[in-house]
């Protein structure tokens, strides 16, 4: 018989850090413990990435340039091999594995694109994978068609975008790294304009009468003084 085992008490301990594992990526944790690709930002100088999980830093070597659209398209060092997310737009998914087939990514361009070595399988399993996969040697055909011939840039590793977004017209974007709150001393005082003293408004008014009340008296003693002598 198998003796039983808790696994609930070893999948997670308390100590455990959750964090990216990826050596490449502007935001490893190396005290991380249980890698989660999804907490990966950018890469280092030289390197990219997609926002799918599994998708690691991979270096760039060239790019090739589409002539006619201007559309960039940058080649991989080294052929990158991958297990794609369930929702990927190019995953073909596997019934017996539960999970799609691995893919191996020759060329990403600005959109998040990846172009592959080849196709998984063949289009009557799978229609709409199959549309949706891209394959770079079909890609560098339909450029040398329309510009007649083709040229792999080399490039410096300050030129590469660290990261691509995934999304349908989605352009290079910054390593999504979580934003710092402004912790600089803030002002929290409010101007006012100065107002007129009140004492000022009502001073004059107050002035008028005292001055009509002492004035009034006097007047009418000379008025009557000099009734007496005539």
């Amino acid at each position: 018989m198998f003796g039983h085992t808790d696994w609930g008490s070893q999948i997670f301990k308390g100590d455990d850090i959750i964090g990216c594992g990826d050596v490449n990526n502007l935001n490893y944790d190396p005290e991380a413990t249980i890698p989660d690709g999804d907490r990966c930002g950018g890469c280092n100088e030289g390197m990219t990435r997609i926002r799918d999980a599994g998708f690691t830093c991979q270096e760039i070597k060239s790019r090739v340039i589409d002539c006619k659209t201007g559309e960039v398209y940058w080649l991989l060092k080294n052929s990158f091999s991958y297990d794609p997310p369930k929702d990927a737009k190019h995953c073909w998914w596997w019934n017996y594995r539960d999970k799609c087939i691995n893919i191996k990514v020759r060329a990403i361009d600005n959109n998040g694109t990846l172009y592959l070595n080849s196709k998984s399988s063949k289009k009557s399993q799978n229609p709409k994978a199959w549309d949706n996969q891209k394959v770079w040697s079909e890609k560098l055909s339909e450029i040398k068609d329309k510009c007649g011939s083709i040229v792999e840039i080399p490039v410096e590793p300050s030129e590469v975008p660290n990261f691509f977004g995934s999304a349908p017209g989605e352009n290079v974007v910054v390593p999504p790294a979580a934003e710092t709150s402004n912790l600089s001393p803030q002002s929290t005082s409010v101007y006012v304009p100065p107002m007129k003293s009140t004492s000022e408004n009502v001073l004059f008014p107050v002035k008028w009468l005292i001055g009509g009340a002492i004035a009034v008296p006097i007047v009418m003693m000379i008025i009557m003084m000099k009734s007496n002598k005539d």
